[in-house]
């Protein structure tokens, strides 16, 4: 999975970058599926920052 990352710590998901995965894969990026990518993301962004990291 691409990620963004900031001093802090991880940032979050780069977005652009797994839409153009998708794509390359045959993938049609639906609004649902980004749906469960930013419900995803916030997931793990709650682990992460659990984790201190």
């Amino acid at each position: 999975m691409q990620r963004r990352w900031h001093p802090g710590g991880i940032a979050g998901f780069d977005m652009p970058a797994v839409l153009e995965v998708a794509r390359a894969y045959g993938i049609e990026p639906l609004p649902h599926l980004i749906d469960l990518l930013v419900i995803l993301e916030a997931k793990e962004l709650e682990v992460a920052h659990k984790n201190g990291q």
